[in-house]
C-alpha cells in the first residue's frame, strides 16, 4: 500500500514491516531495551541485520516516533507505559484507537502522547486533511474512513432507536401494572 503513495520508497531502506509478536506488553518492554532480541527477523523472515533501515539498532531510542494503531491490548496505552516509561523522552508516541479506548488514552495526551487518531471519525478527519495537503494520483486508495462513517451513523441511530423503544416498552408495561 505504501508503494501506491510513494513509488520511490524501497523496502528495507525506507520502511520495514516487523510483524506481530505475541506477548502483549512483554514485547514492548523487551523492545525498549533490546529490539534485536525481540525481533530477529522481519515479517517475511529476513534478518534485521540485512535491512539497512534497522540494521544495528539496539533499542527503541533509535526511533524518533512510535505509532501504535490498535483496537485492543496491547495498544497505545502500553506503548506509553512500558515503551516510553522505560526510555522517557527518547521518542515520540502517537496512537490510533477505537472510540471506546479513548478514555484510557486521554490521561497521556499531550505530555506522553503527542497525537491521537480517535475512531472512524478521526480517521475520516485525518483523510480529509491529508488529501487537502497531499493530492493523491489514485483517489480510490483513500477515503475508507469517510466511507465507514455512513454505516457507523446507521448503527448509532439503530442503537438510539432500540434504547428509546426499550424505554417506551418499559413505561407501557408499568402503566399496565406490570413488574417494576
Amino acid at each position: 500500500m505504501l508503494k501506491d503513495f510513494h513509488p520511490g520508497y524501497q523496502y528495507g531502506t525506507d520502511f520495514v514491516q516487523l510483524g506481530y509478536q505475541s506477548g502483549n506488553e512483554g514485547v514492548v518492554k523487551l523492545m525498549a531495551t533490546n529490539v534485536p532480541e525481540q525481533y530477529k527477523t522481519d515479517a517475511a523472515g529476513t534478518a534485521l541485520s540485512a535491512l539497512p533501515l534497522v540494521a544495528g539498532i539496539k533499542n527503541l531510542g533509535a526511533f524518533k516516533l512510535v505509532a501504535s494503531i490498535s483496537a485492543g491490548y496491547p495498544g497505545a496505552k502500553e506503548w506509553v507505559q512500558y515503551g516510553n516509561g522505560a526510555m522517557p523522552d527518547a521518542f515520540s508516541i502517537v496512537g490510533g484507537s477505537t472510540g471506546v479506548q479513548v478514555s484510557q488514552l486521554l490521561p497521556y495526551y499531550p505530555k506522553q502522547m503527542e497525537g491521537m487518531l480517535v475512531a472512524v471519525k478521526g480517521a475520516a478527519e485525518y483523510e480529509m486533511l491529508v488529501e487537502a495537503k497531499y493530492p493523491v494520483d489514485k483517489p480510490e486508495l483513500i477515503g475508507q474512513g469517510r466511507v465507514r462513517m455512513g454505516p457507523q451513523l446507521v448503527a448509532h441511530l439503530l442503537m438510539i432507536g432500540l434504547i428509546v423503544l426499550g424505554n417506551l416498552s418499559m413505561l407501557a408495561s408499568r402503566s399496565r401494572g406490570g413488574a417494576r
